[in-house]
């Protein structure tokens, strides 16, 4: 309707839109939500590493784990649903989130956040994050139809490590 004006609060009403929806044969179901966040996320340039560069620690930070919730969000849709990615991530090189990123967040917002609960919590969305990159790779290798055992090993040593 564009009420709304500042991308990031879209971007954060989107993903949040993407956990509702009506029914799945409907087309406002949660992988229309994830086109939106991608779409958005897109034209704010979070994928990529260069984009961020000018802003402050802080700024940074929100947006790569915005990124990295919609890849997570993407992951998700596209494999319960039975959809196709969103997301082409060999077009992406945003980096890994890291504790960094979470650490302002968590203490700013929360001050009696003990270090080992704020620790439990960021490390939990890195590794969905990773999680999801492999989630990825074993969709695209299952749509293959590729009997290729050493991939299916290489697949199974990622989600072992």
């Amino acid at each position: 309707m564009g009420y709304e004006r500042n991308k990031i609060v879209l971007l954060q009403s989107v993903l949040m839109l993407s956990f509702w929806g009506s029914k799945l044969e409907s087309y406002w179901n949660p992988s229309t939500w994830v086109g939106f966040a991608v779409t958005l996320a897109a034209s704010l340039g979070i994928h990529r590493t260069a984009s961020l560069a000018r802003m402050d620690a802080s700024g940074r930070s929100l947006l790569r784990r915005l990124w990295w919730t919609v890849v997570v969000r993407d992951a998700s849709c596209a494999t319960l649903l039975g959809r196709p990615f969103r997301i082409r991530m060999s077009h992406c090189d945003s980096d890994m989130l890291t504790l960094e990123d979470f650490r302002n967040e968590l203490f700013t917002s929360r001050p009696d956040t003990r270090e080992g609960a704020y620790k439990v919590q960021a490390l939990y969305q890195i590794h969905v994050s990773k999680l999801s990159l492999i989630l990825r790779q074993i969709i695209q290798f299952q749509s293959t139809e590729n009997n290729d055992r050493s991939k299916m090993s290489e697949l199974h040593g990622l989600l072992t490590d």
